[in-house]
């Protein structure tokens, strides 16, 4: 056993020492210290067998930096413990950061140490490691400032510089937009900086006295620094080791391989949450895939064949929005748009010392010194230039604002018209020669063949990932110039991890018609799914298949399985109607013979020759829009594999049992009374720039196996959907009285897609938006209500003695946020990879609901979703939503007909 595994032992190993095992004596006496970073006290064990027995010898000191020494056990009744001697090591002793930043366990929640509201108790307790390191920080307070620039600076890098002038006084931090941090009051400070023939005037104005808690900014840009000082290279806001990179180049990849850091500040205090991330970098250039492009329309070859319009369209969706690096400085930026008017040979003006000269781009980029280094030189003058919008730091802007509606009220007005005519961002111009593409493509993440190769470097298991983790932190610590900068600041960091005790929630029971089953330690029921008849089956008298001439025996093959799979199930198929099409169907003839069905039928299944978006959105608008049915779509080559045909059948006869309002299993909630159960979700709109769709899905029934759902169209992905939700959420609760004659005594809300930056609005706007409306039903109903913010995308990983965590594993201690009610889950089985667990954040509750019920209610909808056999990351309402407006997102870009809202007909 490790000792990582190990719960005792003697004294604290990490950080500075700290309790050791229970001991072989009923009252312990003294044991030996810790052997890191200047262990502390000794074991509570050792000491003698009875109640009389003294420790035998006190705890030895630390070797390693500096541990003062262990004080020995206090002894039995009738005994004394020793005491201990000092350490050998260097430096001030391990005590100090030991008290600063003590491994907190669940002990401390039953005392009280934290909110007793927050915690739970439910389930096996289980040692885990987190990828969250302990950083001690030895001040007590830093001093904040804003800074304005008049005229206003929107160059960034232009900024430091002034800053860096106006400011001669060590240790202090600007953001790059309006905030200097300092470990000094110095005051306020108004000078004018000369840059070029241009005079700015610097005002720097002290703002605040910042505490520890409140200084996350501060770490996080004072660690960046740190890290720049470990020659990775910075690509947006994560670091990478340009030199640990893996080439595939049949694929024409490279994926880089780096490190994403923050640091928050915990339950347990500051740590640094840290994971290994990677950039998958295309090999070929931008103008490379340019050239692809023409070469495939097949046009006849012309001088500069970027005039060409047909060309320019596709060239213009290939790359619109796409992501790029520019490899001569390692900067990312996404694609505005492909400008066919600008090419290399165009000019522009350039600030050279303290004139404006003019120059072309071709000249430009020859005498710059990287592109001299690098031997980058362009070779095609006609190549259209990639244009890149970027915006005005919001800080500025703001700021600016905020202190002409302070100094004007009266022309706040004027103000705003003025902001609306002036342009929030800047337009650079790029080479394509010298820009690749970074990330994957739909069809690259649909390629098996390349997803395999990709996942032997990307699905890193967890003992490894953590080893990986461990050696990066203490290779911060033997890197000088990263030592000095944390010292400078105060800051203790610790190279090892954060350990907490978890909780396994108990096994779910799934309910089938007449009978039940657990859903087993991996949390998968799909073998004991086979021959189950399922609670709610459907019967299909009138469905009909629509399938392409000369695939008459593959079709009837199909139906012949979903004939065998479906009567142990309970689901009755008649026989259904064909619909033959020429072969070869274009989206025009599956649209001609769907138009000409007229007779109403429980469900379509359409069978597709391949994978082509356009018939297949084709199909779905129609029978969402204009004919509205149920409808599933098969790929004929699915058909085609008889050794997987009935487990795909299984699979399809489930989706059109939910299709057509069925339910396929259910499981025993732990409260009584009737709950409402939503989930928000918010996705793009491939139809336009910036458009998104907000999914919303609701339960019509206690059990949580019937649903009723709305989407709302919006023209941006950051407008908000506070509006509709209370409207949404008032037809939801009708639909759930009509079903059960009952108004549901408690609304509990699972809201995905959320941003840390957005939860102060969530809780301030959507909760009050919802609640307002419930009057609106009835005027004294007041029901119980619950508001969960979901986050899938989260940099959190553990470690359980080198695998994943079971699934049911809580953690809603110690890494967790301060002064909030929230929680870690981890519901799903991980086979491949690191297990990615969820974040739940409950912003509001007047039901005085306890955590262990609100974990259980949640991991127990997690069991809920009919598209999978097991578990998700996700409560059910909540991957429905997800799956809702991802689906009218991708496919319809509008809203579907009345008559499907109460179907998963988007499954």
């Amino acid at each position: 056993m490790s000792y990582r595994q190990r719960r005792g032992g003697r004294g604290g190993r990490r950080e500075g020492g700290g309790g050791g095992r229970r001991g072989g004596g009923r009252r312990g006496g003294g044991g030996g210290g810790g052997r890191r970073e200047g262990g502390g006290g000794g074991r509570r064990g050792g000491g003698g067998r009875r109640e009389g027995g003294g420790g035998r010898r006190g705890g030895r000191g630390g070797r390693r930096e500096g541990g003062r020494g262990g004080r020995g056990g206090r002894g039995g009744r009738g005994g004394r413990g020793g005491r201990g001697r000092g350490g050998r090591g260097r430096g001030g002793g391990g005590r100090q950061f030991e008290q600063r930043n003590r491994r907190i366990t669940n002990n401390d929640v039953v005392e009280g140490k934290f909110n007793k509201k927050i915690c739970g108790k439910i389930g096996d307790p289980v040692q885990i490691e987190t990828n969250y390191f302990p950083v001690a920080f030895g001040r007590k307070t830093i001093h904040q400032y804003h800074v304005t620039f008049l005229p206003e600076i929107l160059n960034r890098r232009t900024r430091f510089i002034i800053v860096k002038k106006s400011l001669q006084f060590e240790k202090t931090i600007f953001d790059g937009e309006a905030l200097v941090f300092s470990l000094q009051n110095f005051g306020d400070i108004e000078k004018d900086v000369q840059m070029g023939q241009k005079t700015v005037k610097v005002t720097i104005r002290y703002k605040a006295e910042l505490e520890q808690n409140q200084a996350s900014q501060c770490m996080n840009i004072t660690m960046n620094q740190v890290i720049e000082q470990m020659n990775l290279q910075r690509i947006g806001r994560n670091y990478f080791d340009s030199s640990d990179s893996t080439d595939f180049p049949e694929y024409h990849l490279q994926m880089w391989n780096g490190f994403f850091h923050t640091v928050s500040h915990t339950k347990s205090g500051l740590s640094v949450n840290t994971d290994l991330i990677h950039k998958i970098v295309r090999t070929e250039t931008v103008l490379d895939q340019m050239y692809q492009i023409i070469k495939q329309s097949r046009k006849k070859k012309t001088k500069n064949p970027f005039g060409d319009k047909a060309i320019q369209n596709r060239i213009q969706g290939k790359f619109q929005g796409k992501i790029i690096l520019t490899k001569y400085n390692n900067r990312t930026y996404q694609i505005s748009n492909i400008d066919f008017q600008m090419s290399p040979k165009s000019t522009f003006k350039v600030n050279q010392g303290e004139d404006v000269l003019e120059t072309d781009f071709q000249t430009y980029y020859k005498n710059q010194p990287k592109c001299k280094e690098m031997g980058l030189k362009i070779t095609d003058l006609h190549q259209p230039l990639i244009e890149i919008k970027r915006k005005i730091p919001g800080g500025i802007l703001r700021n600016k604002q905020r202190k002409q509606k302070q100094i004007q009220k009266e022309k706040e007005k004027e103000k705003e018209k003025e902001k609306e005519k002036r342009k929030d961002y800047d337009v650079i111009y790029l080479i394509p020669e010298f820009c690749y593409l970074t990330g994957l493509t739909d069809e690259m993440r649909n390629d098996y063949s390349l997803m395999r190769v990709l996942s032997g470097g990307m699905f890193i298991s967890p003992g490894k990932r953590f080893n990986s983790l461990e050696k990066f932190m203490r290779s911060i610590l033997k890197n000088n110039k990263a030592k000095k900068k944390l010292q400078e600041w105060g800051m203790e960091l610790s190279p090892l991890p954060t350990v907490v005790m978890g909780r396994i929630l108990p096994q779910t029971k799934i309910h089938v018609n007449k009978s039940s089953f657990e859903a087993g330690v991996n949390a998968n029921w799909t073998n004991s799914l086979r021959g189950v008849k399922l609670i709610e089956p459907k019967n299909f008298k009138t469905w009909g298949i629509v399938y392409a001439e000369g695939t008459d025996n593959q079709v009837d093959t199909f139906y012949d399985k979903l004939q065998w799979v479906s009567r142990p199930m309970g689901v009755t198929l008649s026989e259904p109607e064909y619909f033959p099409i020429p072969r070869n169907p274009r989206v025009k003839e599956y649209l001609t013979q769907l138009k000409r069905i007229k007779k109403r039928y429980d469900l379509l299944v359409c069978v597709l020759p391949d994978s082509d978006k356009r018939r297949y959105d084709a199909i779905k608008q129609h029978l969402c829009l204009n004919y509205p049915t149920p409808s599933q779509c098969v790929l004929l080559k699915t058909l085609n594999d008889e050794r997987k045909l009935a487990s795909v059948c299984t699979k399809i006869v489930h989706q059109m049992v939910c299709k057509t309002g069925g339910a396929l299993w259910h499981v025993n909630l732990p409260k009584k009374e009737p709950i409402l159960f939503i989930g928000v979700d918010v996705s793009r709109d491939l139809r336009s720039k910036r458009g998104a769709v907000a999914g919303f899905v609701a339960s019509t029934d206690p059990q949580c196996t019937h649903f009723f759902s709305k989407v709302e169209l919006l023209s941006h992905k950051t407008q908000e959907i506070v509006g509709k939700l209370g409207e949404f959420t008032k037809e939801a609760i009708k639909k759930f009285t009509t079903k059960t004659r009952k108004l549901p005594a408690h609304i509990i809300v699972f809201r995905d897609g959320v941003g840390d930056s957005q939860i102060e609005f969530v809780m301030r706007e959507e909760v009050q938006s919802i609640q307002k409306y419930f009057k609106k039903i009835k005027i004294d109903y007041d029901p119980k209500f619950t508001f969960v913010i979901v986050q899938k995308r989260v940099k959190t990983r553990f470690n359980v003695n080198s695998e994943n965590p079971r699934p049911g594993t809580v953690i809603d201690n110690v890494i967790t946020k301060k002064g909030v009610w929230d929680w870690f889950m981890v519901p799903q089985s991980v086979n491949q990879g690191t297990a990615t667990p969820t974040h739940f954040h409950c912003v509001f509750d007047n039901s005085q609901m306890k955590p262990d019920l609100l974990q259980s209610i949640t991991f127990k909808l997690c069991h809920m979703y009919y598209n999978w056999p097991g578990t998700v990351r996700v409560p059910n309402v909540c991957q429905y939503a997800h799956c809702l407006s991802f689906f009218i997102g991708q496919s319809i870009h509008k809203e579907v007909h009345r008559s499907l809202q109460d179907k998963l007909y988007f499954l």
